[in-house]
């Protein structure tokens, strides 16, 4: 793992910064999002720096300070844990602590509201758990980012409830940095803001207040903090939503059809550039077109046709996934919902997208063609 060098002032901006939030603070303020933008002198700093001067150390004082109090109405205690709120009425946690679908679970806010939420899904494989408030009412949201755009070195902020609620006191803000970014089912994203009993389910923000993890699994030592990368829970949503249970192989707990794109793809090229596109198909609706070449799904780099067979398998009916493409010389970003490959012998042949075919360099010969 690499190992992120510390200047002399960081273990004490990282002490002073860590205390000065862990007290009693204001938390009148209730909004959806935070809608801070980082100061220009912190932008470096934040982005995976070290503060080297006095001013900057109060600089950072008076922004963790701001942030604190943006962050803290959308966190919640769930019981012995925490999770936290984001827009559409769900609150984000872990699956070890939602446990199961369906279950009625009360949250309280940190005005003191009691809320009634339902289970929904949850993932043994990544440990995303997902709630809904069911209860009527305001409830303050924050933003999910995005884990994969993450640096080592960035700067961020945890929040929990370590040893359970305290009667007058606000849940304790950790300050840390970025060690290890992972993509969602390959591990977790791990940090040093120092986590413990209780902190289990709360969230790991960005300095912008954005959402970008999900605290899961404490580690031996203080700076080995592991955390769901909030894109687990972008890759999962549908599923979740549904109330499903995603077993530890990542597919569901019940057997179900696999999934389908409806793209063809060009076996002999050295990438998974597109040849036809089922008319009607998921791909299709997405907007994909012949001739784009497909650099990843969801966080998943596509080298080759054969590297995009292999993860195609691994989606399943009903899930989102994020398709990122090449199209020219612009790279672009498509959504679409898994569907299902037509049945065999319906008597009905895929249309393939209207369109000219790409053009090949000679000899031609015609290109083998395989159905993802």
């Amino acid at each position: 793992m690499q190992v992120i060098p510390m200047g002399r002032l960081l273990p004490v901006a990282v002490f002073l910064l860590t205390a000065l939030v862990s007290a009693q603070t204001p938390a009148d303020e209730r909004a959806t999002g935070t809608g801070l933008s980082l100061p220009p002198e912190l932008k470096k700093i934040f982005a995976g720096g070290e503060p080297d001067s006095v001013a900057q150390l109060e600089a950072m004082e008076k922004y963790v300070q701001v942030l604190f109090e943006k962050i803290l109405p959308s966190t919640v205690n769930i019981g012995g844990a925490t999770g936290v709120i984001v827009p559409g009425g769900f609150v984000l946690t872990a699956g070890h602590v939602s446990r199961k679908a369906g279950r009625t679970i009360m949250v309280t806010l940190d005005d003191g509201r009691s809320v009634k939420t339902r289970s929904l899904g949850l993932s043994n494989r990544t440990d995303t758990g997902l709630l809904k408030i069911v209860s009527k009412g305001d409830y303050p949201a924050l933003k999910m980012g995005r884990s994969s755009s993450l640096k080592l070195g960035e700067w961020c902020v945890m929040l929990g409830f370590p040893g359970g609620p305290r009667k007058g006191l606000k849940p304790p803000l950790r300050l840390g940095r970025v060690l290890k970014v992972v993509e969602p089912g390959r591990g977790y994203l791990v940090t040093d803001c120092t986590m413990s009993a209780g902190d289990s389910g709360g969230p790991l923000f960005d300095m912008s207040g954005r959402v970008i993890g999900i605290n899961s699994r404490i580690s031996r030592s203080l700076a080995q903090n592991m955390h769901t990368p909030i894109d687990a829970f972008h890759d999962e949503w549908s599923r979740l939503v549904k109330g499903e249970v995603i077993d530890r192989s990542g597919r569901r707990g019940s057997p179900t059809t696999p999934g389908w794109l409806g793209v063809l793809v060009d076996q002999e090229a050295e990438n998974a550039k597109i040849i036809e596109v089922v008319k009607g198909s998921p791909a299709d609706r997405a907007g994909v077109r012949v001739g784009d070449v497909i650099l990843k799904l969801n966080s998943r780099k596509i080298r080759s046709s054969g590297t995009l067979a292999r993860q195609e398998k691994k989606l399943w009916k009903g899930d989102r996934v994020r398709i990122t493409l090449r199209r020219g010389g612009e790279e672009k970003v498509l959504r679409a919902e898994v569907g299902t490959k037509p049945e065999a012998g319906t008597g009905k042949k895929p249309k393939a997208q209207p369109g000219k075919q790409p053009e090949k360099e000679a000899p031609k010969k015609k290109s083998k063609k395989v159905i993802r």
